[in-house]
C-alpha cells in the first residue's frame, strides 16, 4: 500500500473504507483512488421452528444475495508537510438485483413492508484532515455496530470474527451483538439494531496517531439517526416535549494491535431527540474484544457486549420499559497456506424483565484465497431463539417475511460465497 492509501486507511480506520489498488493522479496535488468489492452468494435458507401460519410468509428459499458489495472513490490532497485534505465517497450496490427493489416482495393477503437497499454515498462518505496530530472528519461513518470485527484487507484488524469471505446475514457482529428485542405489551416487534443497520449520520470524527499499537477514536452526532432538526415546530406531547437540545451520540473507542494481539475497547452512549419513545429510546452500550494469533496460524478470541436500550420494551399497562441485554462471542479462525476455517458461537442472555428471550448463534465456515484480494468459501449458520426471542439474520432478504421476525422462531443457512476487492 502506498503513503497516500495508507493515509485514507487511517482516515476511515476500523470502519469499512478499502485501500483501492488504482490511483488517478489529478492536476499534480490531489490524487484519487478508486476501488470497492464484489460480495455475493448464493444461498439456502430456511426458518424453523414456526410461530407464523406458512401461507403467509415464505420459510425456505434458495436465492442469490448480495453480501454488502460497494464502489469507492477516495482522494487525498497535500497542502501542508504532513497535512493533508480528504475525501471518501462510498456508494452501496446489489450484485443479485437493481437499484430500488424491495428486500421483501408484495404477498398476497400480506402486502409489503420491505425496505430498500444500498444507493448513492450510503456508505462511508466523509471529508477532512489529516495531520500528525490525527485525523477528523465529518459526515457518515459506521459507529459502534460493526466493532470488534476483524477485516485485515481493509485496514481494520479485531479482536472478533475474522473471516476473509462473509455471509452478511450470518455475521454474529450485526445479529446478535447489535441487536436488542423490542416487545409492545408481550409481543415481539421485531429486533431492535443499535445505530440501525446503515451509517450513523452528521458525525464529526477524530482519530488519534498510533502510539505503541494503541489508537484512540471519538465521534460526537447530533442525532446519529438523521436530520439534526427532525423535532423542530409542530406540537408535542405535554409529557414528551420537542427539542432540539435533547438528542445526541458521544462515541469512544480504543484499539491496540501489536504482534499477535488484536483488542479494542467501545463506549456509546445516545440520546434520542425528543425524549425516548418506545422501541426508539436512549442507548447506553459498551463492547470489549481481544485476540490472541498464535505462530502456526490459530486466532482465539472473545468479544462481551452489554446494550442497555430506554423505554424499548411496552408492558400490557401500557408502561414502558428498559431492554438491557448481554451477549458473548467466541471466535476461532484457523489458517494455513490459502485456506481458512472458521467457528464462532456467540449467546444472548435474556433481556431485562423479559424471560425466556436469549438466544444462540454458530458459524462455521471455510475460505480459499485465489488471489491476495479474492476469496470464495462457505458458511453455515444457525439461529436458535428462545420462546420470546427475536433475533433475526442481517438483511435476511424474504425469508422471514415482511413483517419481520416472529416470536420464537429460528433461522439456518448455507451459502456459497465469493468477496473480491478490487
Amino acid at each position: 500500500m502506498n503513503t497516500k492509501l495508507a493515509i485514507i486507511a487511517s482516515a476511515a480506520a476500523f470502519a469499512t473504507v478499502l485501500p483501492a489498488q488504482t490511483t488517478i493522479n489529478v492536476m499534480g496535488a490531489t490524487d484519487i483512488t478508486v476501488g470497492g468489492l464484489i460480495a455475493v452468494g448464493l444461498k439456502n435458507s430456511e426458518v424453523t421452528s414456526l410461530q407464523r401460519p406458512a401461507d403467509k410468509a415464505p420459510v425456505n428459499e434458495t436465492y442469490l444475495c448480495d453480501n454488502t458489495s460497494r464502489f469507492i472513490i477516495s482522494s487525498t490532497s497535500k497542502f501542508a508537510n504532513g497535512w493533508m485534505v480528504l475525501a471518501n465517497v462510498e456508494s452501496r450496490f446489489e450484485v443479485n438485483d437493481g437499484p430500488g427493489t424491495n428486500l421483501v416482495p408484495s404477498i398476497p393477503g400480506v402486502g409489503t413492508t420491505g425496505a430498500t437497499y444500498g444507493g448513492w454515498a450510503e456508505g462511508e462518505t466523509f471529508g477532512g484532515i489529516y495531520s500528525p496530530y490525527g485525523t477528523i472528519t465529518f459526515g457518515k461513518n459506521s459507529i459502534y455496530y460493526a466493532d470488534s470485527l476483524d477485516s485485515p484487507i481493509q485496514g481494520a484488524p479485531a479482536g472478533g470474527e475474522s473471516y476473509r469471505i462473509w455471509d452478511a446475514n450470518g455475521l454474529s457482529v450485526f445479529n446478535m451483538l447489535s441487536g436488542v428485542p423490542s416487545y409492545a405489551a408481550g409481543t415481539a416487534v421485531g429486533s431492535k439494531f443499535t445505530l440501525g443497520n446503515t451509517r450513523a449520520q452528521g458525525v464529526v470524527k477524530y482519530i488519534s496517531p498510533k502510539f505503541n499499537g494503541v489508537q484512540v477514536v471519538l465521534a460526537w452526532s447530533k442525532n446519529p439517526y438523521g436530520s439534526t432538526l427532525n423535532y423542530l415546530g409542530g406540537t408535542a406531547p405535554a409529557a414528551t416535549p420537542y427539542s432540539y437540545e435533547n438528542g445526541g451520540m458521544a462515541f469512544a473507542k480504543v484499539v491496540y494491535n501489536s504482534g499477535p494481539i488484536n483488542a479494542n475497547v467501545s463506549l456509546l452512549q445516545i440520546k434520542n431527540q425528543g425524549g425516548p419513545t418506545a422501541y426508539n429510546g436512549n442507548t447506553d452500550a459498551y463492547r470489549a474484544a481481544c485476540s490472541y494469533t498464535f505462530d502456526f496460524g490459530l486466532k482465539v478470541g472473545v468479544v462481551f457486549d452489554n446494550t442497555a436500550v430506554s423505554d424499548n420494551i411496552v408492558t400490557a399497562t401500557g408502561a414502558l420499559q428498559t431492554a438491557s441485554r448481554d451477549v458473548w462471542v467466541i471466535p476461532v479462525a484457523y489458517r494455513f497456506g490459502d485456506h481458512g476455517v472458521y467457528v464462532t458461537y456467540s449467546n444472548a442472555g435474556s433481556c431485562s424483565s423479559i424471560q425466556n428471550s436469549g438466544a444462540y448463534q454458530t458459524n462455521i465456515g471455510y475460505d480459499y484465497a485465489m488471489t491476495k484480494r479474492a476469496f470464495i468459501g462457505v458458511m453455515y449458520t444457525m439461529i436458535h431463539n428462545d420462546s420470546a426471542a427475536d433475533y433475526a439474520p442481517f438483511l435476511g432478504g424474504t425469508n422471514l417475511g415482511p413483517s419481520g421476525p416472529i416470536m420464537g422462531e429460528s433461522w439456518h443457512q448455507i451459502s456459497l460465497d465469493l468477496n473480491y476487492w478490487f
